[in-house]
């Protein structure tokens, strides 16, 4: 029951905390000018929303590993699947923004390495977070995750966010699924020593699958 009230609670703070990010670069947007930003400004902001989402949902985390009788361990390993699938996410649209802007002959102040960069150093420290949450404690980690409550504890506003809280339970569940499926996969592979490239080796060397037809 702790482990669902968490990856529910883990919705919440992404719906929340996007609203709140996203409030407040529009108020920075419309106090600078609507113009092309330089490559090092939007990358500063995106270290910036990583850095205080990665501290919310540490401090969540923290939390509710804390409580008497919740599976630690269980809910550590979710809550690492569901916010590297967040990230990596955010990083599968960032690429495609990319391609198109690539296909339309237009400049891009994007840096893919980086940007995987980010999401490693993100889950390092989310990690290291999770074992010593004092070092989540600032004012600005403080006022967001006071904020996050606040909201979701508002009438009417706070039914919304429930709801589409319920929607992100069931979104964060299949992430988690799906990347606890790709890991053991790949750790299946490394034991094994076979890939799908060894696979489609063996059919090149003449090997017999079911789309071939024998004479």
């Amino acid at each position: 029951m702790e482990l669902l009230k968490y990856i529910f609670f883990l919705g919440i703070v992404f719906i929340v905390f996007s609203g709140i990010w996203s409030f407040f670069m529009l108020i920075y947007r419309l106090l600078t000018g609507l113009s092309e930003r330089p490559w090092f400004e939007t990358f500063l902001f995106k270290i910036l929303n990583t850095y205080f989402l990665v501290s919310l949902c540490a401090m969540v985390t923290a939390e509710y590993t804390a409580k008497p009788g919740a599976p630690r361990i269980l809910i550590t390993l979710v809550g690492i699947s569901i916010l590297y699938a967040h990230l990596a996410g955010r990083l599968r649209q960032t690429r495609i923004m990319v391609q198109m802007n690539n296909f339309r002959m237009e400049n891009t102040n994007i840096n893919m390495a980086w940007e995987s960069l980010l999401i490693l150093v993100a889950m390092v420290y989310f990690s290291f977070g999770i074992t010593h949450p004092e070092i989540l404690i600032n004012n600005a980690n403080t006022w967001f995750a006071v904020s996050v409550k606040d909201l979701y504890d508002t009438i009417i506003i706070g039914w919304i966010i429930a709801f589409l809280g319920i929607i992100m339970l069931l979104v964060n569940i299949m992430n988690s699924i799906m990347v606890t499926s790709k890991a053991v996969n790949w750790i299946m592979e490394k034991i094994t020593g076979t890939n799908r490239n060894d696979r489609g080796n063996k059919n090149d060397q003449g090997e017999y699958t079911d789309y071939e037809e024998l004479p």
